[in-house]
């Protein structure tokens, strides 16, 4: 399973990976392999390297348009997009017009433009500024600097922001967005299709199973993954206590997929369509 190094998503496979009895108890082997960055580990999976990868649900549809044998196995978090300013609030066109937002242009801001677009009729260049950066502290330090009014990203991140830069507050969230203001299935497990039904299910329920043992002491799990990788601690454990980052892995279902689906829809070109393949095995 792939994962990027010291990242709040590693946790789960990086202790299940440790954990050879749970592991043995739902007859399934786990290993995480670390990839330095993003990039390292979407490539290392469209070439083949390892079964399984978590990321956000729009960043599969192009592996799959270009042919790569994957589809979505499985939810693995809830959470929401969150943007962060030292202004006030962005409750209109108004007060995003005109604004510089920095983001990571990846799948979870594919959706927030969208949203931000259906509701208030702007879109980058054409009411606001997109400057894309590579994660949400890079777009916090222009905030800072003042090249920027607003910076967008995800959990846990989020939570680190809050930590480290108090005077910067929550303007826009993508509950706000939506219209009943939950959140979002921000990251899933993508799966090789050559991986069995069965396999899949064990895998699942033994993340799942490590995801609950996290989500009941989060403190512990995040310092025994620092112990082991040398990340940073206190903003994973911090957001899931909170529970603005929801460990939640399952195979998917059906209300699970149309959620997926439309969401996915929303970050695609008009006329187009979700290719069948990224939600059902081929």
């Amino acid at each position: 399973m792939g994962v990027i190094a010291k990242d709040g998503s590693a946790i789960v496979p990086t202790l299940l990976t440790d954990d050879k009895a749970l592991q043995q108890q739902f007859g399934v082997q786990v290993e995480a392999k670390a990839y330095p960055s993003v990039t390292a580990v979407w490539t290392a999976f469209a070439a083949g390297e390892f079964d399984f990868l978590i990321g956000g649900p729009a960043g599969f549809v192009g592996l799959v348009e270009k042919g790569v044998p994957i589809h979505l196995m499985a939810t693995y978090s809830i959470s929401s997009a969150q943007i962060f300013g030292a202004g006030k609030r962005i409750e209109s066109a108004a007060d995003l017009r005109g604004k510089r937002v920095t983001a990571v242009v990846a799948g979870l801001w594919k959706l927030t433009e969208a949203q931000i677009k259906a509701k208030w009729g702007l879109a980058p260049g054409a009411g606001y500024e997109l400057i894309p950066v590579p994660n949400l502290m890079a777009g916090v330090t222009q905030v800072l600097a003042g090249t920027a009014d607003y910076a967008m990203g995800w959990e846990p991140d989020a939570t680190r922001v809050r930590q480290t830069y108090p005077t910067l507050k929550l303007a826009l969230s993508s509950e706000d967005l939506r219209p009943a203001g939950e959140p979002s299935i921000i990251q899933v497990i993508g799966s090789k299709n050559s991986i069995t039904a069965d396999v899949q299910k064990k895998a699942a329920d033994a993340l799942a199973a490590m995801s609950d043992k996290v989500t009941k002491d989060p403190v512990a799990a995040e310092a025994k993954f620092a112990s082991m990788t040398g990340a940073e601690k206190g903003a994973f454990a911090e957001a899931v206590k909170t529970g603005r980052y929801q460990l939640t892995v399952r195979l998917l279902n059906a209300p699970d997929k149309a959620l997926l689906k439309a969401d996915i829809l929303k970050t695609m070109p008009p006329n187009a369509v979700v290719p069948p393949k990224l939600l059902d095995r081929s």
